[in-house]
């Protein structure tokens, strides 16, 4: 593997660190009502967040930790990066659904219609991490 390539695979390694320390850092301020956080939130909204079906915050916890984890792996060179990847997406897609077809209100009638747009930078984010880490894969590192 070249120098170059190495660089550009340290770069999108740190790239998906930071995006899911990030992620990690919203699920925890959430789950743990840390103040200074939720002070950025309104009532309705923190109300929303934290009152969520089960399943949609077992999903958007699987997406969270999966896709830190992933990119840890992907550090590391890791194999395992891909299915971890394809684990966090599956899981974001599955809360984005909840939070756009299923709950009532949506989330865009809470958080507004930037919300929206949040989501689908976070999939397409998720997507192409996850096709790199194949793509990796495939390449054999």
């Amino acid at each position: 593997m070249s120098a170059t390539t190495t660089t550009i695979h340290r770069l999108i390694a740190v790239a998906a660190l930071l995006w899911y320390l990030v992620c990690a850092a919203d699920y925890l301020a959430f789950r743990l009502m840390y103040v200074p956080y939720l002070s950025y939130f309104t009532a309705d909204q923190i109300a929303y967040f934290t009152g969520l079906p089960a399943w949609i915050t077992a999903a958007w916890a699987i997406s969270v930790w999966s896709g830190l984890a992933g990119a840890v792996v992907l550090w590391s060179r890791g194999h395992a990066a891909a299915a971890l990847f394809a684990l966090s997406f599956a899981g974001l897609m599955a809360a984005t659904v909840g939070l756009v077809y299923v709950v009532s209100p949506p989330v865009s009638a809470v958080a507004g219609q930037n919300s929206l747009w949040v989501l689908l930078g976070a999939l397409a984010a998720a997507f192409v991490l996850l096709a790199y880490a194949r793509e990796q894969n495939r390449r054999q590192y």
